[in-house]
């Protein structure tokens, strides 16, 4: 069997150098080029007759024509190496390399990937920059915010980071900056195994640098075409190190603690340029009793042309039980909204 895989994996990636699909539009129009990715409803595919990939709505496609091995995933949360055909009753055929034949619906096939696209094809990088200036007091605003993200058929990996700074004469800069990484990877069916990496600094609640890293596994209870929706729970381990004030005492300046956590995440993509991305997880204190943190994170894009988009988000930090400094509680609640420039590869 593992011969066998070897061995299509390299005719598929040989093929791939010449071989080429056609896709069929429903208003009958055909493209003639090289079918790249399937992905969150955008059929991607490369033409030799024009400077820039074309991107079609999966809705606006009636037929795909291909002899080229493929990697699938289906709104079922299963994965599939092989090749695919439609029937005239509409369906697909989907031939897997164990000669295995499942019939489905197009709007059941939610990811498709040609196994002979190199290794970087994989991934998807988008960055944002906002800058504002107002001549009173020198008030400047600046934010950035990178995002890559790494895809195959199990694993899914996506790195942010989010910095927003605030500046002006006679007064402290305020910033807040955050890395987060996050790893998922598919079990069977719609069930997941996830971790992640978080650091955030935050002068607002006073945060030198709070370091978190979770563990844990979820569901997806939608996904399909339009959105994809999940849950997860598991445990954090949380690091804190706060600013010291001039009567701040040590043990007061470091915390560290056990939490469960439980956290939701949706993405809808399904509304022509519009792309909506929401998380919320909630973190209940396992070994500092009664307290309570919740972070939530809303995202909102609109595409431009040639891979140019606008952005707005939106961040908030809760903690029930912030830590004082010099005797003054430092504010339970930090938000951050975001308006920005980008493009996206």
């Amino acid at each position: 069997m593992q011969y066998r895989l070897l061995i299509l994996l390299c005719l598929g990636w040989v093929s791939s150098l010449w071989a080429e699909d056609t896709i069929v539009l429903v208003n009958g129009d055909h493209i003639v080029g090289k079918i790249k990715e399937l992905n969150r409803s955008v059929l991607t595919v490369k033409t030799d007759y024009s400077d820039s990939d074309f991107k079609i709505e999966w809705s606006g496609v009636r037929e795909l024509i291909s002899s080229k091995y493929f990697t699938m995933n289906l709104s079922d949360g299963s994965a599939i190496l092989g090749t695919f055909r439609y029937l005239p009753t509409g369906q697909i055929s989907i031939l897997g390399i164990d000669n295995s034949e499942r019939r489905i619906d197009p709007i059941q096939l939610i990811y498709l990937n040609d196994i002979g696209v190199d290794f970087w094809s994989r991934f998807n990088a988008s960055i944002d920059i906002g800058f504002s200036y107002a001549k009173s007091n020198n008030l400047s605003q600046y934010s950035a915010r990178t995002n890559v993200s790494y895809q195959t058929e199990r694993w899914y990996s996506k790195l942010v980071y989010n910095h927003v700074q605030s500046s002006q004469e006679n007064a402290s800069n305020v910033f807040r900056t955050e890395l987060d990484l996050n790893l998922l990877y598919k079990i069977s069916g719609d069930w997941f195994t996830t971790s992640s990496l978080n650091f955030l600094t935050n002068t607002e609640q006073k945060l030198n640098l709070r370091a978190t890293t979770s563990l844990g596994f979820g569901v997806f209870l939608v996904h399909n075409n339009t959105a994809n929706w999940n849950i997860s729970t598991g445990t954090t381990y949380n690091s804190e190190n706060y600013v010291e004030g001039a009567n701040a005492e040590a043990p007061s300046s470091v915390r560290k603690s056990l939490e469960a956590y439980v956290s939701t995440q949706t993405n809808i993509f399904n509304l022509g340029d519009l792309k909506f991305t929401g998380n919320v997880s909630a973190f209940p204190g396992i070994t500092e009793s009664g307290r309570f943190r919740l972070d939530t994170k809303l995202d909102l894009k609109y595409d431009l042309p040639r891979d140019f988009y606008i952005s707005a988000g939106f961040s908030m930090n809760y903690d029930n039980q912030p830590i004082a400094v010099d005797g003054i509680r430092t504010p339970e609640t930090d938000y951050v909204t975001q308006f920005s420039f980008g493009w996206s590869y």
